[in-house]
Order: C-alpha cells, then structure tokens, then sequence
C-alpha cells in the first residue's frame, strides 16, 4: 500500500494495481511469539509494485503511474496526428483515434482469455506502448503471492522430546523425589484415586506422558528435590509454570474426589481388626479418636484485617490452623484450614467434624447379643480443650483430656494417672500431626504467591495420600 501511494490503514477503500507496472519480489520479516514466550522471526518473500517516486506526497495533483502518462501521451499524439492529416488531405479525422482506443481497450481489459492485437495492425497505429514486467512474477495465473523462506529458523517441538521420567524408575529415585517408598506403592495409589478407571489415569493436560504428569505432581508436592516452580519447569520440558500448575490441579482434583469418595473414618470392626493389642485392652468396646490442632506458617500479609485474622499469639506468628485426627488402627486425616486467630476449642465447636462423627457411629451401628446399637465417639483432646460441651451436643459424644488445675493445685492418685495415661496415649496422635505436614510444600508454609484454594486442597489431600505413603504412626 505504501508503494501505490495509498493509506495502510485504510480498511474499506478497493484498489487495483495493473499488470503494466514494474513488480519486483521481496523479503520480509515478522516476529512470532510462541507458546512458551520465546519469539522466533519468520522470513517470507512476496511480489510486491516497485517502489517509484518520492517518499512523500506531492502538494500538486498527481499524474498517475508510469503506465496512466504512458496512455496519455500516446493518445494526444495520435489525436494531434489525426487531427493534422485530416486538416492537409480535408478528410474527417477518426480512423487513427478509433484504431489508438481499440487498444487501449485490449490492453486495459481485465479478461486474461482475451485475443491480443496483431502486430501489423499495431505496427499501422504507431502506437509503441512499453509493456511491465508482470508477466515474468505470474504462476498458476496469480500475481501476488506469498512464498514461505526454506532457510526459515524451526524450533524443537515439546511433544517430540523423549520422556523425562518413564515406568521402571528405580525405588530409591522414587522415594527421594516423591516421598513414596517404591514405584509399586505410588502407582498403587495412583489406581485407588481413579478407582481403577485407565481413562482417568491417562488423563493428560500437556504433551508431557501420563506417567510423567503423576510423578511430576508428587515430586512438586513433596517439594524436596523441585523446591521451586522455575525447577520444575527446567526438568520438565520447559513447561510454563501455568501449564505445571494446571496439572498439579487437575491432579489434586482426582485425589480430592476420591478422598470425598471414601469414608471420613474406619468402621468399628475395621478399627478393632487393625489396631494393636494394647488399644484394645485399653478401649474395650469404644470408638476412640485423637484430635489435635496443628500451625502452619504464613507470610505476613500487608492488610491489617488478614495481618489480625491470621496472627496467633501462642505460635506467635501469621498462620493458619488445621484440624488433625488419628484412630487407633492408624488411620489418619485431615479437615479444612482456617486462619490462625481462631482458639483451638471455637475450632473444635464451629468446625462440623463432630456433626460429621454423630452421623457416622449413626449409620456405622455395632451388633451385641444380637441387637444393633450405637457406640458413640470417644474424643482424646489435649487439655487446652473445652470441648465436652460440644462433643455432648452432637450424638451424645464422650471427651477424655488431661486432668487441669487451677495455679498451685496438685493432683490426687487418681488424676495423675489418668493424666499421664492419656498423655502417654496423645504421644502417637504428635506423630500424626508430624507427618500431616511431611509434605515440603506444606513444611514451608503459605507463601506470598501462594493460591489459597490449592493449599488448603494439598492439605486435606496429602493425609488420604499419606496413608497409602507410610507404615502406620500408632
């Protein structure tokens, strides 16, 4: 456009270039940006109108192209001629003229089927008009076209790379980069999360291989040997760290679902097969379970509502707190985080695990003497604890924590025993809370570009993984 002379931006005008112009092939240059935000430049040549002219626009009326002064020129001769012959010989002038517009409307015409002009007649005219080279750049009947450089830089594909990780990796690689003793253990789990769906296992969301997104996801969450998203993306075929994020998500989706899917506790007769024999000359005939409160660190946040919201005085940092729970068989898990400000026993009271644990000893009911009957919740608490209230109100629950004194009060026979029992039972329930936060993206706190919902989603999916990961803590 610049070449005719005519406005680039000019979306609705109609232009027309004719084929007696001087056309000259060129090569041009474009910047692309890729997927993964590296930026490539693309050669291409194209048959374009040469350049004539000055570089800026006259002040006067133009006279058009090469080709439009041509036409005119000839046409004043001829009719000047015309005019002269018919004036010496006193005939009517016409003849030359309709011979001269003939062809000018054979050169002119648009039809690339029409007949050319004889030379003889051309010759009897005068009329030698030059011709551009149009004809020399036109192929398959097309004159503007774009031809694609060979010489054009090509870059790898990501599909194309072989697998950094494929099935047959050693157990000893497995346990360091991911957490999992052996690599029969996590495609173990693997199949319990997809409930042995295989179209659920090779669900993919990049062109890294099914095998690859799963270890990648454990490896991210055990955060051990891939402490940052910019390590990830430098093993992983230089994935963007929104595509890693993405399969961490969808991931973590598949493992929610499933811990959703599964019962919240062990049954009582599961509980009673599995757990040791010292739990159950113990807590003959009950249904105990070991709740605790654990902290995890958060940056501080520069607004004061979440600076007060999230700021705990006994951890004396921001922070927030999670539920923790352990039965006896070894059965571990988690509920949701909340912001650290919260008390442990409003936590406990507003929290719904203990609405959660009614209906469950409702529907898990126990057959003696051949009748079905309820054995409700023993809750173990530490005894920071005012939760027998609580527990009380939903299904009748029962509390068991150490016995507390007022300042300068000693303990009777009784209480201390009972209190270094339920102490000495509460140590197991400390493991627990240890290996809730095994996970190093857990370990190391909520961090400034963190996303909220993904953590507290890798912290309740973490202690349903764990208990596929480790032997048992009790």
């Amino acid at each position: 456009m610049d070449r005719t002379r005519s406005d680039r931006y000019d979306l609705k005008g109609k232009w027309h270039v004719c084929e007696h112009h001087n056309f000259e092939e060129v090569s041009k240059s474009t910047a692309v940006t890729l997927s993964n935000g590296k930026k490539m430049y693309v050669t291409y040549k194209l048959v374009v109108p040469s350049g004539a002219g000055p570089s800026t626009e006259s002040k006067t009326l133009s006279r058009g192209t090469g080709r439009d002064r041509g036409v005119r020129k000839v046409l004043e001769t001829k009719k000047a001629k015309d005019k002269a012959k018919a004036e010496e010989e006193g005939e009517e002038e016409g003849e030359d003229w309709a011979m001269c517009a003939q062809k000018m409307a054979e050169e002119s015409c648009q039809d690339q089927h029409r007949i050319p002009l004889n030379p003889s007649v051309a010759a009897a005219a005068d009329m030698p008009l030059q011709k551009g080279n149009a004809d020399d750049f036109i192929r398959d009947g097309k004159l503007f076209r774009a031809t694609t450089v060979t010489e054009t830089k090509t870059y790898r594909r990501k599909a194309d790379d072989l697998p950094v990780v494929r099935p047959g990796v050693s157990d000893s690689e497995v346990k360091r980069r991911t957490g999992f003793p052996d690599e029969k253990t996590m495609l173990s789990y693997i199949i319990v999360v997809c409930n042995g769906y295989v179209g659920k296992i090779k669900q993919r969301q990049t062109s890294l291989t099914w095998y690859e997104e799963w270890f990648m996801t454990f490896e991210y969450i055990w955060n051990r040997s891939l402490t940052r998203i910019e390590d990830v993306t430098r093993t992983f075929s230089d994935l963007r760290p929104a595509d890693i994020l993405r399969v961490v998500d969808a991931k973590q989706d598949l493992c929610w679902s499933s811990r959703e899917s599964w019962p919240m506790f062990a049954s009582f007769e599961e509980d009673k097969k599995l757990q040791k024999d010292k739990w159950a000359s113990r807590y003959n005939d009950m249904r105990p379970v070991m709740w605790d409160m654990t902290g995890i660190s958060a940056y501080g946040f520069s607004s004061a509502d979440l600076q007060r919201l999230t700021f705990s005085s006994y951890y004396s940092e921001n922070c927030f707190k999670g539920g923790v729970f352990c039965q006896p068989c070894g059965w571990m898990g988690t509920i949701n985080l909340w912001t650290g400000g919260v008390s442990d026993s409003d936590y406990n009271r507003r929290a719904g695990y203990l609405k959660k644990q009614q209906r469950f000893q409702e529907n898990d009911l126990v057959e003696t003497d051949g009748k079905r009957r309820v054995v409700r919740f023993l809750n173990i608490y530490d005894k920071g604890y005012r939760a027998k209230m609580a527990a009380w109100e939903n299904g009748r629950q029962l509390v068991l924590q150490p016995d507390f004194k007022e300042s300068d009060k000693t303990f009777n026979r009784d209480q201390t025993i009972s209190s270094a029992s339920v102490a000495s039972d509460r140590g197991g329930n400390e493991r627990v809370v240890n290996v809730s936060k095994r996970a190093g993206l857990i370990s190391k706190g909520f961090q400034s570009n963190a996303d909220p919902t993904r953590f507290n989603k890798v912290w309740l999916t973490w202690s349903f993984q764990a208990n596929f990961m480790f032997d048992r803590v009790l």
